[in-house]
């Protein structure tokens, strides 16, 4: 079952953000962008599906039922149907898609949030994007190969930001602040700040994608 932590929603997320980051980079000469995927606002086929499927099967009770109902009646009880079948597919769907797909798709999303935020575009190649996807209730991570030259990329891979056997399901603020500076160290160690020549190439600010 996914967290129900929303992060993009929250003010104090904003707030802890934009300084961590920037305690982050003080020591190292990478860029890191943290990218928020907010969660679906509209719901799947699988709960369209179901909604279908429920209205149907209602209607068909009411036809065939003993008990003379009346057509507001059909309605009402068909709409109710459509609703609750629809709502509980999407819960069922969403609690049963494995993990494996639900990362899989994040670190799509971080790879086009990489891309279209221009966090490739850095200096020395050394743009971090650290995704929080809601939809999936996870965290990837995508790095340009100035990093990937620099630190061991199973080493940066096994940072956690959160519960789950690979740290990366979202679970509240802390766990992904505590993670971003382990990130920090682990990319001060293999790119060390210049303290003559460190820019601020891209915003410390948290970024939404959808």
């Amino acid at each position: 079952m996914r967290p129900s932590h929303r992060a993009s929603l929250d003010p104090a997320f904003a707030l802890a953000v934009p300084g961590v980051v920037a305690e982050v980079e003080h020591g190292t000469s990478a860029e890191v962008v943290v990218v928020v995927h907010p969660p679906r606002s509209t719901l799947g086929s699988g709960a369209a599906l179901g909604g279908l499927t429920g209205g149907l099967l209602a209607l068909a009770g009411c036809l065939w039922s003993s008990v003379e109902v009346s057509e507001p009646g059909v309605m009402f009880i068909v709409t109710v149907a459509a609703v609750v079948s629809g709502l509980a597919a999407h819960v069922a769907q969403d609690r049963w898609t494995p993990l494996e797909v639900r990362h899989a798709r994040s670190v799509r999303r971080a790879q086009a949030a990489f891309v279209g935020l221009g966090v490739h575009r850095t200096r020395e190649r050394t743009g971090v994007v650290v995704l929080l996807d809601e939809a999936e209730g996870r965290v990837a991570l995508v790095y340009d190969t100035g990093v990937e030259g620099a630190v061991a990329r199973g080493t940066l891979d096994g940072v956690r930001y959160g519960d789950g056997p690979d740290g990366r399901c979202l679970a509240g603020l802390q766990p992904v602040l505590d993670g971003l500076r382990e990130l920090g160290r682990l990319l001060a160690s293999g790119l060390p700040a210049d303290p003559t020549d460190n820019p601020e190439e891209l915003s410390n600010h948290p970024r939404v994608w959808s």
